[in-house]
């Protein structure tokens, strides 16, 4: 019997996590399966999946590098989120 014993997983661990497996599939990104998945895929579904994109990067942008202090930064904080997806 395998048992896991997590002390203390960070936001900002499960954020490199969600990154690092973004960036592990890109290169699936460039298939043609993908494009032509890509060609029959619903509307509403390209929306969830921008969305879950943009929440993502402003995760890991709030807690990677401004480490959660933009009271005072929240346009530029806004910016490079949009920036990145570009």
């Amino acid at each position: 019997m395998v048992t896991l014993k997590f002390k203390n997983i960070d936001f900002e661990d499960l954020s490199q996590v969600i990154i690092g497996s973004s960036v592990l599939s890109v290169p699936i990104a460039f298939t043609e399966e993908a494009w032509n998945l890509s060609k029959t895929i619903p509307v509403l579904n390209l929306g969830v999946i921008i969305i879950l994109t943009l929440c993502f990067i402003g995760i890991y942008a709030f807690k990677g590098i401004f480490q959660g202090h933009i009271k005072q930064r929240k346009a530029t904080f806004v910016k490079r989120v949009f920036e990145t997806v570009k």
